[in-house]
């Protein structure tokens, strides 16, 4: 869950979207890379590279140098607490340390100035996983996780972040499970995000494994989270708790299983979805340029259920 001090009895589910606020406007604006050329390039973006992270209380085991170009993060919580993981791309001058005093900071400009968002794996239980397939540029990069605990201190703080280089020369496992058609993993559908809404495709609600494409349609960042919510917990109640000021009136707490991390407009993402049956919200958290208020506040919500 994203950090920012609660007021009252605020649940944990949403200081974690309206931490973003503070916090996650690190996501700055950048656009998809080029569709890769025929040939030799083209060739090389057909493999998807595995990386595997995990995330522990307070630290992400992960390679320092990881391949470039589309590349499957694995992550799995083996925390006692929630986790989640975002990949900033650190802008020329930049480093990881500055990246994160600025986070500190209640100005966004500083942290818009350093680093561009690049997906990951949005936030998961203790004891799961996720499989996201991003599009790396070769770069450095910062890995963050933005959730809290009841005591506001957001895991980066503690310890939980991570320097790394993305480079065309650097190892890594071949998936050979994923199809790729036209320098792209093969999708049952796509995931369109846009100011301020998100479209699912009704593929999700099938049971079963499924890989979906995420796309950022819109002119802002936007993310994708997942909550499994109790039957009757509609989109309409969700947002009234969003905009409430202490997040009352939603009922019991949602399961965050996962999601996407935020894109930059433009980039497309891809996830991998298992989801047993059940009822599901999807929501963007990331805060509105012009308002600040988080994404899922302006209606940014849907619903699917698994049968």
């Amino acid at each position: 869950m994203r950090n920012r001090k609660n007021k009252g009895n605020t649940s944990a589910w949403m200081s974690r979207g309206l931490a973003l606020v503070l916090f996650a406007v690190v996501l700055a604006l950048v656009t998809m890379p080029t569709t890769v050329a025929a040939g030799k390039k083209h060739a090389q973006s057909a493999r998807i590279h595995v990386v595997t992270v995990v995330a522990k209380n307070f630290v992400f085991q992960m390679p320092s140098k990881i391949p470039s170009g589309l590349v499957e993060i694995v992550f799995v919580n083996r925390g006692s607490v929630t986790h989640m993981i975002q990949l900033l791309r650190l802008k020329n001058g930049a480093s990881g340390a500055k990246v994160l005093k600025t986070l500190q900071s209640p100005s966004l400009k500083p942290t818009l100035a350093l680093a561009t968002a690049a997906g990951g794996s949005n936030s998961l239980a203790p004891g799961h996983s996720q499989h996201v397939i991003l599009r790396l540029a070769a770069g450095r990069y910062e890995a963050v996780c933005f959730d809290s605990e009841p005591g506001n201190v957001p895991h980066f703080i503690r310890g939980m972040h991570k320097t790394f280089t993305v480079t065309g020369s650097a190892a890594g496992k071949t998936d050979v499970d994923e199809t790729v058609k036209n320098g792209r993993p093969a999708a049952g559908g796509t995931i369109v995000l846009r100011d301020f809404s998100i479209v699912v495709p009704s593929a999700i609600a099938r049971r079963g494994a499924h890989t979906f494409a995420v796309l950022n349609r819109g002119p802002q960042t936007h993310e994708m989270a997942i909550f499994r919510v109790q039957a009757g917990q509609t989109v309409k109640r969700f947002i009234a708790a969003v905009n409430s000021p202490n997040g009352k009136g939603f009922g019991p707490e949602p399961k965050e299983v996962g999601g996407i991390s935020a894109l930059a407009p433009g980039a497309m993402g891809w996830i991998e979805l298992n989801l047993p049956p059940g009822h599901y919200l999807v929501a963007c958290f990331v805060p509105d340029l012009k308002t600040n208020k988080p994404h899922a506040a302006l209606g940014m919500v849907n619903s699917f259920t698994v049968k």
